[in-house]
């Protein structure tokens, strides 16, 4: 079991410092003016030439020890999983608003929209929908619990969550403070126990829906702006949240995901 934490680590290890050599490379080029002169939407496509080499070295190292990524698709279950990433984006609001709702500071509508061309919102859409999240599951779920046998699963989606909300969290935000380690910590659990219990194909659609609706959230931030600022956090909008708890809930039950001090690899 302890072999089975180093290893996990020492995953999380490499990815990070792979990370911070790639940011230190993108900050070498700005400073030296080469992108300033890049079209804007090849930007976006900065992540998915991060996450290649990844990609390529877990088909070159791992994938001949896991067992296949695709074993067929149950589009029942997909639409659950997808209902279910629905309701986890929207329970997570108030969280991402504690500031608004503690304080009662008025929200800001944007003056001036970015203006999204389609070939940014094509290379936006391959990278944080499909790359990114392709990428994290393999990392996160498919490599990292591989390291763990079925009596200590529990222990091992706790640790894999854990370093999957760190590599989430930037380097200026206070960890005290910061809501975002909290989420991706409870994605990271979420995700893990959908893997286990479906499979890959499955933990990625979660995680590939949860980024598309960040994404939309993202193009459509003055739209939701004023959504909230109509809302005012007022019972309509917790009504709201209290029903999407409920659908998790029940989609925790209909999908039989469940947290036993005991889980289970079932795919």
């Amino acid at each position: 079991m302890v072999y089975s934490y180093i290893k996990t680590i020492v995953l999380f290890l490499f990815y990070l410092t792979y990370s911070k050599i790639y940011e230190y490379l993108l900050i070498w080029f700005s400073n030296k003016g080469i992108l300033a002169t890049i079209d804007r939407g090849y930007l976006y496509f900065a992540d998915t030439i991060f996450c290649i080499p990844i990609i390529i070295l877990y088909f070159i190292f791992f994938q001949k020890q896991t067992k296949p990524l695709l074993n067929g698709v149950n589009y029942k279950i997909l639409i659950l999983i997808t209902l279910l990433a629905i309701c986890f984006k929207t329970v997570e609001n108030p969280i991402t608003n504690i500031n608004y709702i503690i304080t009662n500071k008025t929200i800001k509508i944007l003056d001036n929209p970015i203006d999204w061309s389609t070939f940014d919102l094509v290379l936006l859409f391959f990278n944080t929908v499909l790359i990114v999240p392709f990428t994290e599951e393999l990392l996160f779920r498919r490599i990292a619990l591989s390291y763990f046998s079925n009596s200590d699963l529990m222990p091992g989606l706790i640790l894999s969550s854990i370093l999957f909300a760190l590599i989430h969290v930037d380097a200026n935000i206070n960890l005290l403070t910061s809501y975002k380690p909290i989420i991706m910590f409870f994605l990271g659990i979420i995700t893990g126990l959908v893997y286990f219990k479906y499979g890959f194909i499955y933990s990625f659609i979660f995680h590939s829906t949860y980024n598309l609706l960040w994404c939309l959230l993202h193009l459509y931030r003055a739209e939701y702006l004023k959504i909230l600022m109509n809302l005012n956090f007022g019972s309509i909008y917790w009504l709201i949240i209290f029903f999407s708890l409920g659908g998790l809930i029940l989609l925790f039950r209909k999908l039989n995901l469940h947290f036993p001090l005991f889980l289970k690899k079932e795919c």
